[in-house]
């Protein structure tokens, strides 16, 4: 999760820096995106166990069995524990952000694959019915973008949201086999689940650089 960062003053209370306007948009439009994905999924936060396997369709609208199939190697790079104290200025890269002539926020969101090991089992189950609904959202929105080149926003189609039906070490592999990952940088990871019954942790076991 981003936030921006608030330098305190030992002459009064904290005052956020000065921004550009063009740097405000990006942050306000950051922020929409950020809100709309907890929209699609805060109303399920307290049922955990109703995150449901949807088997036949996807947000491409393809049948869950013609994606392709991407094997990762054992031996394959696993980024590094996420960074809990990350923020703004350190997690996200405004400077990606400027492709769009209307200061608009644009959203990335990667095709669907499914992920197996060297011996062909999955590294994940099948993505939620959330999950779907949540991408679905996001590129029914105007924020949305088919052209990674103009985005500045980048969601994985690889599902998180519960943490227990991930392998963790492989799925880490997987996200960093994402052509645009970059150490993480401008990627969001939507998660509901971080953990177990009965100690639910607060962040998600996946490393995964920033």
């Amino acid at each position: 999760m981003m936030c921006a960062s608030v330098k305190s003053s030992t002459r009064g209370p904290a005052l956020i820096p000065r921004m550009k306007t063009r740097h405000r948009i990006y942050y306000v439009a950051l922020f929409s995106i950020v809100l709309l994905g907890l929209i699609a999924t805060g109303m399920f936060q307290f049922w955990p166990h109703s995150i449901e396997s949807s088997n036949d369709w996807t947000v491409e609208k393809h049948s869950i069995h013609d994606v392709p199939v991407i094997k990762i190697p054992a031996e394959s790079a696993i980024p590094e524990r996420g960074d809990l104290s990350c923020r703004m200025h350190t997690c996200f890269d405004v400077y990606r952000c400027g492709f769009n002539p209307k200061n608009k926020i644009k959203v990335y969101i990667y095709s669907l694959k499914k992920y197996v090991d060297e011996y062909g089992m999955p590294v994940s189950h099948t993505i939620s019915r959330e999950y779907n609904e949540l991408l679905t959202a996001i590129s029914d929105s105007d924020f949305y973008t088919d052209d990674m080149n103009r985005a500045c926003l980048f969601v994985p189609s690889i599902d998180v949201l519960n943490q227990n039906t991930l392998r963790i070490k492989e799925t880490a592999q997987a996200l960093a086999q994402l052509s645009r990952w970059d150490r993480g940088t401008n990627h969001l990871l939507f998660n509901m689940l971080p953990g177990g019954p009965p100690d639910y942790n607060t962040a998600l076991d996946v490393p995964r650089d920033r």
